[in-house]
């Protein structure tokens, strides 16, 4: 999704690795359809069986042809495949995110998303998607991966990371910005999912360092 952090790599295993892309708005007829585990804020997993690959890569393939710039009828067709794309990978998709579940943790993670940098519980969130605490958990659980504080302190974090990028904050004043009124506490969390402190992320990002692997 839009300001998602990312990185690309592959497993030391694999010899090689292809990566397959495609930009677009996120319009309702598009957006609809991509209801996938969430591995991390605004990133999203849908795995197709090894037999089923071939029908993705055709219609990347087709992408590749069109030329959206200049030709009307091009950017037409590029959003009709890019919307078969997403259809076919709804057929991926698991159970669990059946409609029930997936409006209740919908509704969960926007009241999450709208009070991000306040306290809240997960009773609060409960209570707001009107099902028992223990109910919300279940689901949220089975449809993400993760729990509720999770799913809340990533987000929370790829917020850090684009105030880290983008402003003069101090440490402490992001931590507080984002929810968390211990600093320090704030510094584990966030060295313990990115792999560094916030103050190094900021100096090496900011300097145009970055690391890769091979």
């Amino acid at each position: 999704g839009p300001d998602a952090p990312y990185d690309y790599g592959r497993l030391e295993i694999s010899p090689q690795w292809t990566h397959y892309w495609a930009y677009f708005q996120p319009d309702e007829k598009l957006i609809r359809w991509i209801t996938w585990p969430e591995l991390g804020p605004q990133i999203y997993h849908a795995r197709a069986p090894a037999e089923k690959r071939s029908q993705f890569l055709d219609l990347f393939e087709n992408l590749f042809t069109l030329d959206i710039e200049n030709v009307a009828t091009d950017s037409a067709l590029f959003t009709n495949i890019v919307e078969q794309i997403l259809i076919r990978a709804q057929y991926f998709t698991p159970l669990d995110a059946a409609p029930f579940a997936e409006s209740r943790v919908n509704d969960a993670k926007e009241y999450i998303l709208g009070n991000l940098c306040d306290p809240f519980s997960v009773g609060d969130v409960a209570d707001h998607v009107k099902l028992s605490r223990a109910r919300l958990s279940d689901l949220f659980k089975r449809t993400t991966g993760q729990t509720i504080i999770e799913w809340r302190d990533e987000h929370r974090l790829a917020a850090a990371v684009q105030m880290l990028l983008h402003s003069d904050l101090s440490i402490a004043a992001i931590a507080d910005e984002i929810g968390f009124t211990d600093p320090l506490y704030f510094s584990r969390k966030f060295k313990a999912s990115m792999g560094e402190s916030p103050r190094s992320y900021r100096a090496s990002r900011c300097l145009g360092v970055r690391a890769s692997t091979t």
